[in-house]
Formats: C-alpha cells, sequence, structure tokens
C-alpha cells in the first residue's frame, strides 16, 4: 500500500510509524487514522517484526490531536460513528503482542496523547509536551481520561481532564506520564536502542506480558468507549462542541450559555 498521511519503515525486527502531517502538527484526520491501522495491521501480521515505534514528523509534535477541520460540524447521529472509528483503532493497537514506545517529539494533546498514553513505553524529548484538551474544544474527555487515571490516579487526573492542563515533559515524567526524557537532539536514537533492546528478549514471554496487561484493562476499556458514544452524541446535541471549534479557528472565544 501507498501511504501519504504516514512513514512506514521495517528495519531489523523494528517497525516505525512517523505521523506525517507536520503542517497541521500531525493532526489526526480520519485518511490518517486509516492509514495508521493498516500499518498496524501489517504489523500484528508480520512475525519479523518484532517492536514497534510510532513518533511524529517534524520537531514541533507528536500529534495535536483530532483534526477539528473534520469535526467542527460533525452532527450528533455521527457521532457513534466517530467514537467507534477510534475505538477499532485503539483496540489494533492495544492487540499488539510486540512492545509499542511513543518517541514524543514536541505537542501530544487531545487524542495524540491518547495515542501516546496507548504505547507500553514513551520516550519524550525535553521539548515535549502533553495534555488532555478536550474541554478547550467542547468536548467531555472519556478515553483519554481512562488512559490517565490508569497511569496517575484520580487527582491529578480530574484536575487535567476538567482544567486542559498541558505539562512539560519533566512534570510529566512526575507524575508518571512518561517513562523517561532525553534531549530532543537525541530522541529519536535512544527510541531506536530501546525497541533494538526489546525485540532481542524472548517473543513468547513478552506477548503473554501484553496479553496479561490487556486483560487488567479490557472492561474498562470497553466501557469507556461505551460511555463516549453517549458523552459525544450528547455534546454535539448541545452544539456546544460546534461553537468551540468555530471559536478556535475563528481566533476568539466561544459564545457560551
Amino acid at each position: 500500500m501507498e501511504y501519504k498521511m504516514i512513514l512506514f519503515e521495517k528495519k531489523d525486527r523494528v517497525a516505525k510509524i512517523t505521523l506525517n502531517r507536520p503542517n497541521v502538527l500531525n493532526a489526526l484526520s480520519s485518511e490518517l487514522k486509516r492509514e495508521l491501522l493498516t500499518a498496524i495491521r501489517d504489523v500484528k501480521k508480520d512475525t519479523s517484526i518484532k517492536a514497534l515505534i510510532i513518533t511524529g514528523a517534524g520537531d514541533r509534535a507528536f500529534s495535536s490531536g483530532q483534526d477539528l477541520s473534520e469535526t467542527k460540524d460533525l452532527k450528533p447521529e455521527l457521532a457513534k460513528k466517530w467514537v467507534e472509528d477510534f475505538g477499532i483503532l485503539y483496540d489494533e493497537i492495544k492487540g499488539l503482542d510486540i512492545p509499542y514506545i511513543a518517541a514524543i517529539n514536541g505537542f501530544a494533546v487531545g487524542a495524540g496523547c491518547q495515542l501516546a498514553l496507548l504505547a507500553d513505553m514513551r520516550i519524550c524529548a525535553d521539548t515535549g509536551k502533553l495534555g488532555m484538551t478536550e474541554i478547550n474544544v467542547g468536548l467531555a474527555c472519556i478515553l483519554g481520561g481512562t488512559l490517565f487515571w490508569e497511569l496517575m490516579g484520580p487527582s491529578k487526573t480530574i484536575e487535567m481532564v476538567m482544567t486542559g492542563e498541558i505539562v512539560d515533559a519533566n512534570e510529566a515524567w512526575r507524575v508518571g506520564l512518561v517513562n523517561k526524557v532525553v534531549p530532543a537532539a537525541d530522541l529519536q536514537r535512544v527510541t531506536e536502542e530501546l525497541a533494538t533492546k526489546l525485540a532481542e528478549l524472548p517473543r513468547v514471554a513478552n506477548r503473554m506480558n501484553k496479553r496479561w496487561f490487556r486483560e487488567l484493562t479490557r472492561e474498562r476499556m470497553k466501557k469507556a468507549i461505551d460511555f463516549a458514544v453517549m458523552a459525544h452524541t450528547e455534546g454535539f446535541k448541545s452544539g456546544e462542541p460546534q461553537e468551540c471549534m468555530k471559536a478556535f479557528f475563528e481566533k476568539r472565544k466561544p459564545k457560551l450559555d
């Protein structure tokens, strides 16, 4: 398959996917998500691949999250499919039996942060910034809030989700969102070295580790998808996300009741 929105390469038992829309901070358009899903499924079928890296093109962002140009006019009746498409992608990522490492180069916010948090390990450039900023565009943060809860617990999760706070790399490490912070110039090298190390470890043992980790979170993620469908349907019925996203593009404050 020819990819337009991602770069996909395989080398020495390691696959690397680069989100490749640097002009819009690697925002997750429908086409990019489809290509990412296809690449993940390719990795799962290729028994020669023993580790996966996902990163973003450029030095400004891993991913700025959902492409708001696609959701600013979303009809409430389409919210269910929108959420379920994310659910399908996330299920495929969580279903990987090999280690997945996120190399966070710059901003990882909203759905972009979720994509990073689905990783088994996160290496963050010292320029990295993470947050769930959905509240700023009128959206509930259900899937992201669930991932935050698992990593940080309730107190910091509630604070960050309800305020839309973005934290820098060192604070992200302090609260447990990333495993390591490295100079931006070293990010890809350090991540690739870790992926190579993981790829050399016993495959069956790692597969069993991954399957058990999935079992520990499976029911919570399923409930999160179901609740997110309801939450976003209600949200788009209210018109708040549409107004907030319109205000974002017009660089003004949203007009809310």
